[in-house]
């Protein structure tokens, strides 16, 4: 299943199997026509549907002033600052709350290790903002969303696995 458009913002997922109460697929996610994950990566979709729903919960929270006159970096930084920022041995702290803006836990193992996704948006056009990281060479992508939003698409991600879901306990 697509959710999204991959030219914009989408995630793409498929559905494998069910065992015990995992439910196992496939999941990548799209950004301006560039896909992150490992689609041969097995997931378990209802625990990335969960932290699609903790991203959808802090969705106000993703509002930033002045977004625009911030560089990829800065955002990254004080949003996902886990790593020591300045050398000194002391671990960095994120200056904004992590679960309204750090994408990739929804990817699970499949983007886990590979990138770290962050979403913002802009408080004065509303305008969405994503930066990917690639955790291997530390270069940041940094686009602006032009259609749907991200919420729209993880919203209907959440659906379809929670119909997985009820379609597993059913059985």
């Amino acid at each position: 299943m697509l959710f999204g458009d991959k030219n914009e913002f989408a995630i793409e997922a498929q559905f494998d199997t069910w065992h015990d109460k995992w439910c196992f697929g496939r999941l990548r996610i799209w950004v301006k026509g560039d896909e992150y994950g490992n689609f041969l990566d097995s997931v378990d979709l209802a625990s990335a549907s969960r932290w699609g729903r903790t991203f959808l919960q802090h969705s106000e929270g993703r509002m930033v002033t002045g977004l625009n006159e911030l560089n990829a970096s800065e955002i990254y930084t004080q949003v996902a600052g886990r790593p020591l920022l300045d050398g000194s041995g002391q671990a960095g702290v994120a200056v904004l709350d992590r679960d309204a803006f750090v994408f990739d836990d929804i990817g699970e193992s499949s983007l886990r290790d590979k990138v770290s996704i962050v979403v913002a948006r802009d408080s004065a056009s509303g305008r969405e903002r994503i930066m990917v990281k690639d955790l291997k060479t530390g270069d940041i992508r940094d686009v602006y969303l032009d259609g749907e939003s991200c919420d729209e698409v993880v919203q209907l991600f959440c659906v379809w696995c929670e119909s997985l879901a009820r379609q597993g306990n059913e059985s």
